[in-house]
């Protein structure tokens, strides 16, 4: 016991007196523990999203839908209700699904677009799972939407618009174009699918919107004979989803997303470590002397190694400590981000177990990676201290260092198969880091001796110095060169997510005429619309409507049923024809992209009457370097005569090109006019990706600031370890008549030209990646971009801060005086 607590009473007395190197070590730990707190929270609070009973997770057994049908038929819901009689099924809930609807705040002409509207039944809906209304408490569906004027809107839709309950907002579908004032009465903070970006109402609700009868598209069900009752429904007609499939598929996709961030977690606690035991290696390596006099005293190389194990368990411990605080402050705001950047209404959740773990595994991890400097430094021989030798740590035997390295390696795989609850995954993701961050520290090491073998310095005393030592310098540099290409690249692509975005919103508001402006009518406000815009001296328009048919199906390929939707156009727009020219077959068919349909194609389409029409296709059409209209990516295009041929238009709709300075200013005249239209101003509506990838670009940077701080702890790391290195050197330097700014001036040319390799790889990597996307599609080409100012900028935040870390490192340690250094060769 008395040992014991020499041991600890010495131990604190190190740390205390370890200054600047302790520091250095002390934020490698942290940071370390807390990337892995950061990330497993994180990854544990997707994971409590994830549907335990599967037919929650869609509110019933089944969910089904008819292809290529707008809405389900009395005769179908007739057929569901013979199955609950016969009991095949005990319930279903019809609802109406869209993707089409937008809304606006009374006062605003500015449009937003929720994932998903959902018409459904009050009584039922769901069959299965909880719709939590956070707003007011306690309430359930049915005593909300009582009336068609009354929606539900999800958690993140009211943070991110800023709604409450009593607000009042215009809906629209897209589709139909009749706008309709509705009041928010609820708020839910959760839905059976986790998923948010939802407005919910009433099945009456839906009739106002389409001015239709039935708009059901999507039918819940519940039967205890899932595999038979599906089978039936689809010789029936029905395109069927089990809940156990859609989970599967639910649970895989966030289970990803979870490991990659255990993962991400993972590698920054296995970068911190090799920060640890290079620290350690500096630490150590000053206490050589000190380690053989304990060993003149009596002590055997276990005590010392207990003693120095004790040492770096205190250092781990306390940097755990701050670590795992951290790392709970990060992952709150980390879980925030997240959620602004998908529609999963993930909640952050304090994990005690998670920052508990962190705890004891960055204490562990402390240990394991300073075992080797500890081993070495213990095999000091005593007698060199009584023969005035100079004190070198005794080589490990070949044997007893592949145990250590065995015994090393184990722990670290305990830990990885711990945090990614896999001891395959756990062993694949330990080897996959440690060959990846191999393969990468090659690859610039090479690079970085090309740089200096090729760089003219020979003349500039100061550039010599570097380039020697430069090759000299051992695996920190380099793995600090790997974290800041590693953070360089993410705030690289951070930055050509958003500068696309941009490039968009740019276009659209620029000089070149372009369709920026639609109005969505029902038909009866054709006329009105059509006035005002010859009152306000608008005649640069293009109009279409959306007809609706009972079916389409391709000739050659009768299972294939397409949209019953077709878009009817005075002219093509922006879209690029491939294929017979616009206007040359007003008789024929365009098909949308991505549909696979062959030009020569013959469709069947029936008419609302039953009709039947054979159509030919005669080309298909693509988005030009405008984005294209909501809609219009899955709709077949033809042309009005055509259209009218087929039936009933559903809306209509208009497309303007305005002058951008005239834009905001139409928008609310018109609006102000036509109250009973739904007005779109395309550059807001590509705003709203703008405003998504800054919030992705935002997650991006924090995630590249991590890589980037790394690279720095790992960078003072090499400079502190590398002063120690060079005592008699920078003591022989300044006994020659090199100042104190000379020497520190030599240290940053050093390693501004290893950030300057690390920085200008990733950057030139980034450019070829983006030049390689330009040549397989020149539109991405041309709004993917990495800029040569967000470049520079990038570049000067790597560099800058690297010289500021050395600046910081080697202060200290070039002030010492040169006859001291040169008296003290140890």
């Amino acid at each position: 016991m008395r040992t014991a607590g020499f041991f600890l009473k010495t131990a604190l007395t190190q740390l205390r007196r370890g200054g600047q190197r302790n520091l250095v070590a002390f934020l490698c730990v942290a940071f370390g523990v807390m990337s892995l707190v950061t990330m497993t929270t994180m990854a544990k609070s997707i994971e409590k999203m994830l549907v335990l009973k599967p037919y929650e997770l869609i509110g019933g057994d089944l969910t089904l839908d008819r292809v290529g049908e707008d809405s389900i038929s009395v005769v179908e819901e007739n057929g569901l209700k013979e199955l609950v009689t016969s009991g095949q099924i005990s319930d279903y809930t019809m609802m109406d699904y869209s993707t089409s609807l937008s809304f606006r705040k009374p006062e605003s002409g500015e449009l937003y677009f929720p994932s998903i509207g959902m018409g459904v039944d009050t009584q039922k809906y769901p069959l299965a799972g909880n719709l939590t209304i956070s707003d007011p408490v306690g309430k359930k569906m049915v005593e909300l939407l009582n009336v068609p004027s009354d929606v539900i809107v999800t958690r993140d839709l009211a943070l991110s618009y800023k709604l409450k309950v009593n607000d009042q907002i215009i809906l629209s579908n897209l589709d139909y174009g009749q706008p309709l004032a509705v009041t928010i009465r609820g708020i839910a903070s959760d839905t059976p699918n986790h998923q948010g970006s939802k407005i919910y109402y009433s099945h009456e609700t839906s009739f106002a919107l389409t001015g239709m009868e039935r708009t059901a598209n999507t039918v819940l069900v519940n039967t205890s004979q899932q595999d038979e009752t599906a089978a039936l429904l689809e010789n029936s007609g029905w395109r069927v989803f089990t809940s156990q499939f859609l989970a599967d598929a639910t649970a895989a996709q966030e289970g990803a997303i979870a490991m990659v961030l255990n993962d991400i977690g993972l590698l920054g606690l296995l970068v911190s470590g090799i920060g640890i035991a290079n620290t350690m290696q500096v630490l150590l390596k000053r206490r050589r002397k000190e380690v053989a006099i304990w060993k003149t005293l009596g002590y055997t190389a276990g005590k010392i190694q207990a003693m120095f194990v004790t040492e770096a368990a205190l250092l781990g411990f306390s940097g755990s400590l701050l670590g795992a605080g951290l790392g709970v402050l990060l992952s709150y705001g980390l879980v925030g981000l997240f959620s602004r950047v998908t529609t999963v209404l993930i909640r952050w959740s304090f994990s005690p177990v998670e920052t508990v773990s962190g705890l004891v595994i960055g204490t562990i991890t402390t240990i394991i990676f300073a075992m080797w400097a500890i081993v070495s430094t213990s095999k000091i021989r005593p007698l060199a201290l009584l023969r005035s030798e100079a004190l070198v740590a005794s080589q490990i035997p070949v044997g007893e260092g592949i145990a250590l390295g065995v015994l090393l390696v184990i722990p670290f795989l305990g830990i990885a198969v711990w945090v990614l609850k896999s001891f395959l995954i756990g062993l694949l993701v330990l080897l996959g880091s440690i060959f990846g961050l191999i393969g990468l520290a090659f690859m610039l090491w090479i690079l970085m001796l090309l740089v200096i073998k090729f760089l003219p310095l020979r003349r500039w005393s100061f550039g010599k110095i570097s380039k020697i030592n430069l090759r000299q310098r051992g695996l920190t540099q380099v793995i600090a060169m790997v974290a800041l290409f590693i953070g360089v690249i993410m705030l690289a692509l951070g930055a050509v997510i958003t500068n696309s975005g941009q490039e968009v919103i740019g276009r659209l508001s620029g000089d070149t005429p372009t369709e920026n402006l639609a109005i969505y009518a029902p038909i009866s406000a054709e006329v009105d619309v059509i006035q005002e815009l010859k009152n306000n001296d608008i005649s640069e328009y293009s109009t279409g409507h959306l007809y609706r048919v009972k079916q389409i199906l391709v000739s050659e390929e009768s299972n294939i049923r397409l949209s019953t939707t077709l878009m009817a156009r005075s002219d093509p727009g922006t879209a690029v024809i491939h294929g017979a020219e616009w206007g040359t077959r007003p008789d024929g068919v365009y098909a949308y992209p991505y549909s696979n349909i062959a030009i020569g194609s013959v469709l069947q389409i029936t008419d609302i009457n039953g009709t039947l029409h054979e159509v030919e296709v005669v080309g298909t059409f693509e988005n030009g370097e405008q984005a294209s209209w909501p809609g219009l990516n899955d709709k077949l295009m033809i042309s009005m005569e055509l259209g009218q041929k087929l039936g009933m238009a559903s809306n209509s709709q208009f497309f303007l090109t305005l002058k951008p300075a005239e834009l905001s200013s139409n928008l609310t005249k018109l609006g102000k006019a036509l109250p009973q239209t739904t007005m779109l101003s395309m550059p807001e509506f590509q705003a709203r990706y703008v405003r998504q990838y800054q919030n992705l670009f935002a997650m991006v940077a924090v995630m590249a600031g991590l890589s980037i701080l790394a690279g720095l702890l790992l960078v003072a790391n090499s400079v502190s370890l590398a002063m120690l290195d060079r005592r008699f050197e920078i003591g022989v330097l300044k006994s020659i008549g090199y100042s104190r700014w000379q020497v520190l001036f030599s240290q940053v040319v050093e390693y501004t030209l290893m950030s300057v390799v690390a920085t200008f790889s990733a950057l030139l990597i980034i450019w070829g990646l983006l030049a390689l996307a330009g040549l397989f599609n020149d539109l991405l080409g041309s709004l993917l971009m990495l800029k040569p100012g967000t470049a520079g900028l990038i570049a000067l935040t790597g560099i800058g801060f690297t010289v500021i870390t050395v600046l910081w490192a080697t202060w200290k340690p070039c002030n010492v005086s040169p006859v001291f250094v040169l008296n003290d060769r140890e």
